[in-house]
């Protein structure tokens, strides 16, 4: 890359990806999800990134393509919620959920079910953060997903403990310190 573009290469990518689709070659939008230089690219220009998603989400929606719907919802979501827009988050965690849904994606209603409690949880609606972490809870178990369900388990834990249950909340966080220590954390740092 030219040094015009140094520390753009998410943005560039995501340009040439969207410039591809013009030309009828959608294979190239792929160039966008690389979730590295996407995380940089959200923190460095947020207000870019939400229109790089906003063009790429018009685009899948007049191909009709529900699943890079939901991948862009979720990428908006996390750009509204890491700006601190709950409201903004929520709306497209939950059309995000609604078409995986749809869909029956359980591993993607999952997800975005544990993206929602954790807005309901900024927003502090501790009960409907509850509801949505048992949702995610309730697929974790039944399909293993352990680094998935120790992360829902201490979210459930933080929130009895919030709503003043402490007891209740050591049940979830022994839990995931269990589940923490078998997937090879050694110590608190490493259990984020």
């Amino acid at each position: 890359n030219s040094t015009l573009f140094q520390g753009r290469s998410f943005e560039v990518s995501f340009l040439r990806g969207l410039a591809s689709l013009k030309f009828g070659r959608s294979d190239d939008l792929k160039t966008i999800a690389n979730p590295a230089s996407e995380a940089k690219f959200q923190l460095e220009d947020p207000e870019t990134a939400r229109i790089h998603y906003e063009q790429a989400l018009d685009f899948f929606e007049n191909q009709g393509d529900d699943k890079q719907i939901a991948n862009l919802m979720g990428r908006l979501g996390d750009l509204s919620r890491g700006q601190g827009d709950f409201s903004r988050a929520m709306k497209a965690f939950a059309r995000a959920r609604e078409i995986c849904q749809g869909h029956s994606d359980q591993l993607g209603t999952a997800h975005f079910s544990e993206r929602m409690a954790l807005v309901y949880n900024h927003q502090e609606n501790f009960e409907r953060a509850i509801e949505c972490f048992q949702e995610a809870l309730t697929y974790y178990e039944q399909y293993r997903v352990a680094d998935r369900l120790a992360f829902v388990l201490s979210g459930l834990g933080e929130l009895q403990n919030k709503m003043g249950q402490p007891e209740e909340a050591l049940k979830y966080l022994r839990r995931a310190l269990h589940i923490y220590n078998k997937l090879g954390a050694r110590g608190p740092a490493e259990l984020v």
